[in-house]
């Protein structure tokens, strides 16, 4: 178990790639048309990097180095965590062989491929973040501004009524909506 210092210290670089993680998600989550097709990609493949890392704070894969800073370290012993802890699908389960191999080694039987995203990434993430936060201690809460920030069940629920109650000028048709994703992409039809 490392020391409280070197957790407090992992802790900010860990709260960085949350926000990095949530601010580049935004971007993605644009219309596709609104960003230059090779700006799309650069952010897609960023955006694939944090949530590589993240993926590996919750889930540590077998071949990941024993230095690695992982989300157990920062809840108390008896908070069950592995029990808590929502297992990987196997598309998540594939999605993260897929990166793996993407930031790995160039070999001759690595796939040329470009990184694609889906909101379905983001909320694997987000879901284990709400459950990480939900479990932490209020002190250790703290070493986690942007992401309590970003993600407490708090922040989601204000933004919820928010969404609930449309503001001055508002246009019906958004005051619903709970999701950054347009309409189209979530499944809805658009009238």
């Amino acid at each position: 178990m490392p020391s409280r210092k070197v957790l407090r210290r992992a802790a900010r670089q860990i709260d960085a790639e949350i926000d990095f993680l949530a601010e580049l998600a935004e971007h993605l989550r644009r219309e596709p048309g609104a960003i230059a097709p090779a700006e799309r990609r650069a952010l897609a493949e960023a955006w694939a990097g944090h949530f590589r890392a993240i993926l590996e704070f919750f889930h540590p894969s077998p071949s990941a180095p024993s230095d690695l800073v992982l989300a157990t370290h920062y809840l108390s012993p008896r908070v069950r965590w592995s029990k808590l802890l929502p297992p990987l699908t196997r598309r998540e389960k594939r999605r993260r062989r897929a990166l793996q191999a993407l930031f790995g080694p160039i070999g001759y039987r690595r796939r040329v491929r470009t990184v694609s995203w889906a909101a379905a990434d983001y909320e694997t993430i987000a879901r284990r973040l709400r459950l990480f936060l939900r479990h932490l201690s209020a002190a250790r809460r703290r070493w986690f501004p942007k992401a309590n920030r970003r993600f407490s069940d708090q922040v989601d629920w204000l933004e919820e009524l928010a969404m609930r109650i449309p503001s001055a000028g508002a246009s019906p048709s958004r005051a619903g909506e709970t999701s950054g994703l347009p309409r189209a992409q979530r499944g809805e039809t658009i009238a």
